[in-house]
């Protein structure tokens, strides 16, 4: 099944017959205050929500579960924060060498990472709501804030939002390819890297994202490196197509810091409520759902669509 029949059939709200019981086994103990307030998020525009708590707060709760919203000087780093200019400098000592080529195409806009993303988080995310969020509460006392886009290809969604309030943006991606600077980002932006080893300074940007890349890297090296490279009180939102593999939940297992990860899922139409489980205690339930169902299991994997939040708390 391809990446966009799984999208339009989990948008639909089915095809995945083995959805809600897979739901109720994975999500089973959590946080009810929590799955009670980003279950009201999903309620029809106009309708007054249950929970007492306005929209706005209530994706603040969503997202925020992860992004740890009030925590007070996180942004603040005993050496010198790496600087735009000094992230470009880089990234054109990264295409030093090599025979770059035009791309013949715009790559994935923002709104189809979008898609992807509301399965897990509901359909009122945004990209633009996090950035608000990472720029206004969890950094607010700085001027610019640095996004990576993990293997954004061309650089189409990383030029949409270097276009929002005080956001520069930059790709990682080990295509040896470069967009037009007409379609709206500069050659400077591109690291040209594999992220399992960018070669990148610690801790060099606030906010890193990808979309329909962790499945082509390993894992194991890659969710470390994304780690590192968040500045101190930095987050990321990473999803993998294939997150049911045994062999990723063992890699994931074995991350250094698993217990810095939090797992979103439930996001889709047919089940409308938000389930945020800690990585740890998430592959539990995978492993257990696993050996007592079997291959009934694989298929309602199939129907979930998890996104991995890893949160940079000093």
């Amino acid at each position: 099944m391809s990446r966009q029949e799984l999208i339009r059939r989990a948008q639909a709200g089915g095809g995945f017959t083995e959805l809600p019981w897979i739901l109720d086994s994975l999500s089973a103990g959590g946080d009810s205050s929590q799955l009670k307030e980003v279950g009201e998020f999903n309620l029809p525009p106009g309708n007054p929500s249950r929970a007492g708590v306005t929209r706005r707060e209530v994706l603040a709760a969503s997202v925020g579960a992860a992004l740890s919203l009030g925590a007070v000087g996180l942004w603040l780093s005993r050496r010198k924060p790496v600087s735009v200019s000094e992230l470009e400098e880089y990234a054109l000592k990264t295409q030093e060498g090599l025979e770059l080529r035009t791309y013949p195409n715009k790559s994935a806009p923002l709104s189809e990472y979008e898609l992807w993303y509301k399965l897990s988080f509901g359909s009122r995310f945004s990209f633009r709501r996090v950035v608000e969020i990472m720029r206004d509460k969890k950094f607010p006392r700085e001027d610019t804030l640095l996004v990576a886009d993990i293997g954004g290809n061309a650089g189409t969604s990383a030029a949409e939002l270097n276009q929002m309030r005080g956001v520069q943006a930059f790709v990682i991606d080990p295509m040896p390819f470069l967009p037009p600077e007409e379609w709206g980002l500069s050659r400077q932006r591109f690291f040209v890297r594999k992220i399992e080893e960018t070669g990148l300074p610690d801790s060099s940007f606030h906010f890193m994202l990808s979309h329909n890349t962790m499945q082509y890297t390993d894992v194991g090296k890659a969710f470390p490196e994304i780690y590192r490279l968040l500045k101190p009180g930095g987050f990321a939102l990473v999803e993998h197509e294939s997150w049911y593999d045994p062999d990723i939940l063992s890699k994931l297992e074995r991350l250094p810091m698993k217990d810095k990860i939090t797992v979103f899922f439930g996001g889709q139409p047919a089940i409308g409520k938000l389930s945020t489980i800690p990585l740890p205690e998430f592959i539990e339930r995978v492993k257990s759902v696993r050996q007592e169902q079997g291959e009934k299991a694989e298929k309602g994997f199939m129907g979930l669509f998890p996104c991995f939040g890893i949160d940079k708390i000093p």
